[in-house]
């Protein structure tokens, strides 16, 4: 028993470092990670060039007005607004006629079939693309509302910058604990398997992109044969920035939670669902990004759990002796660090405080996600994927990710 104790005691340093580290990246601002804020630091080419705002819709009738509000309502001069419905049943195409009739920027491209091979996704957005007249895209989805200003931001941000590509992380909007809870865990495991310095280092084969928010020069889209090599992927955000980076081009992932909301997933079904999909796009076949999320998310997070019960059980069965007592300090001091980094984390991304309340349900639930995920990748699921996984070869061209010693 002594030798288990001093083992749990050892594994808790690691733990306690990790955490203390963390709160010292957000007291810096997670430092090098940049942020926009819509309406701040506007200082637009004059002309401003235009953009075109493509919004892929499906079934969409509850979400659209309230994102084409907030589209129409921004003060950038020049934009077009496509939204593109892809064989839609409900009131979604109405509701954007209603919009046209009234604002002659926004218009209704209406997808109703599908050819073989491509995700229902990524045909609207390349077909949409083909009329588009803007010199930059915007891809964003029909769940997203924009801050005031935001598109000023964004594209005195991208041409300042001269980027070919620019992602956004948005702010969370839901009304669901369970989804916000999640929520930041799944953001957590981005932040540590996607460092944003290597993100956003063009020396570094890491590539990761936001599917709520797009933005690319649409020269560079139409030179890269738009959505066609990543046609069967339904995880189109990460395959279309691995695609753009691996290429050469400009890109960068930026903070944008002062940018805009977007939301998720309203009950618990669709929140296995959507993030098992979307998890499953991140991990790409990658073992190492499996492993990483397992060494560096999650046991860093059950450790301490474990030992402080272990240590709590100890003390009631044997008494206070030394070893137990260092073991439940250092548990406690453990968990705490941790709830509070995950406190001031959901700060950073503007959520509230309620989901810590259940954080430990909700880290279950990410446990279960992951590990679904996981297999799934891993059986190589057509049904999860559209398509096998794939890297981008020196030369722009696609294969099969298990053929990459990259994976």
């Amino acid at each position: 028993m002594t030798v288990l104790l001093i083992v749990l005691i050892v594994f808790l340093v690691p733990v306690i470092i990790g955490w203390t580290w963390g709160h010292g990246e957000i007291s810096k601002g997670l430092r090098g990670h940049p942020f926009l804020r819509a309406g701040s630091d506007v200082d637009l080419p004059d002309p401003a060039p235009m953009l075109s705002v493509i919004i892929p819709a499906h079934n969409e009738e509850r979400n659209i007005r309230r994102t084409l509000d907030a589209v129409v309502a921004q003060d950038y001069p020049s934009f077009e607004v496509i939204v593109a419905s892809d064989r839609s049943t409900d009131a979604t195409a109405s509701i954007v006629r209603e919009f046209a009739a009234r604002d002659p920027r926004v218009r209704l491209f209406e997808n109703h079939d599908l050819p073989e091979e491509w995700s229902g996704r990524s045909y609207v957005i390349q077909k949409a693309s083909e009329t588009a007249s803007g010199e930059i895209l915007h891809f964003t989805d029909a769940d997203v509302a924009l801050d005031p200003g935001a598109f000023s931001t964004l594209v005195t941000y991208f041409t300042a910058n001269r980027l070919d590509m620019l992602s956004l992380f948005l702010r969370q909007e839901s009304s669901n604990l369970w989804d916000k809870v999640v929520f930041l865990f799944i953001c957590l495991f981005t932040e540590i398997t996607f460092p944003f310095k290597k993100v956003n280092d063009p020396k570094s084969p890491v590539a990761m992109a936001v599917g709520q928010s797009i933005t690319v020069r649409t020269d560079v889209y139409h030179a890269i044969d738009g959505h066609e090599r990543i046609k069967s992927l339904r995880q189109d955000d990460v395959a279309f920035a691995k695609l753009v980076k691996g290429l050469g081009y400009r890109s960068r992932l930026v903070y944008g939670f002062d940018m805009g909301a977007g939301r998720w997933y309203p009950t618990m079904g669709r929140i296995w669902t959507g993030w098992t999909l979307n998890i499953y796009g991140l991990i790409d076949g990658s073992f190492r990004r499996v492993f990483d999320g397992v060494l560096r998310v999650i046991l860093p997070i059950l450790v301490p759990h474990v030992t402080l019960v272990v240590a709590l059980v100890l003390l009631l069965t044997r008494g206070a002796d030394v070893l137990v007592t260092v073991l439940l300090a250092m548990s406690l001091a453990a968990v705490v660090l941790f709830v509070w980094f995950l406190l001031r984390f959901g700060r950073v991304m503007r959520a509230d405080a309620a989901p810590v309340t259940v954080y430990l349900a909700g880290f279950g639930i990410f446990c279960g996600i992951l590990l679904w995920a996981a297999v799934m990748r891993f059986r190589s699921s057509e049904v999860m994927s559209g398509g096998k996984p794939f890297f981008v070869t020196p030369h722009g061209g696609l294969t099969c990710v298990r053929e990459s010693s990259e994976a």
